[in-house]
């Protein structure tokens, strides 16, 4: 179930630092949870740079030809010059989004988007494919999570280019 009071919120830039799913549709629904389990394997390395209250978070940051792009990972507090090994960042810039907060099981998160979508339409308002979804524990629990959809006049996220290491290293 999800709070279904949608707000129009203007969020500064948020850097994510994680690991990089792309997949059909198809697919998707495997890639992304063992993704998750990489991720959480790894959570050390990525504490350091979130804050005590912090959650993690998954990025859905577009489709294209069918294949979905998404970055499971967390919102980098103090982002390093370069990422832990496999691991990539994300550059989303300051802009507006459509906001709701899901309560109830994950399952229902979909829902909640599906909210966002409607009321967009119903208020004129063109999106994009970038959606923000916080609010992922590694104990897989069910809690709040604030879902953000982004308007479509927003600047795209950027991939921050790999180092040369980081290109060595994997």
């Amino acid at each position: 179930m999800s709070n279904r009071v949608v707000e129009l919120v203007r969020l500064e830039p948020i850097t994510v630092i994680g690991l990089r799913v792309e997949a059909p549709w198809n697919q998707l629904f495997e890639a992304v949870p063992d993704a998750w389990r990489q991720l959480f394997r790894r959570a050390d390395d990525l504490r350091r740079f979130m804050s005590q209250k912090q959650s993690f978070l998954e990025v859905s940051v577009d489709v294209r030809d069918g294949v979905y792009t998404e970055l499971v990972g967390v919102q980098a507090q103090n982002a390093p010059a370069a990422c832990p090994v496999e691991m990539r960042r994300l550059d989303i810039p300051a802009g507006e989004w459509l906001h709701l907060v899901h309560t109830g099981p994950l399952a229902g998160i979909a829902d909640g988007f599906s909210a966002l979508y409607a009321h967009a339409e119903t208020a004129g308002l063109a999106v994009s494919d970038v959606k923000l979804d916080f609010g992922y524990t590694a104990a897989g629990e069910d809690r709040p999570h604030d879902l953000y959809l982004s308007l479509k006049s927003n600047d795209a996220p950027r991939w921050r280019e790999r180092t040369p290491e980081e290109l060595e290293n994997g």
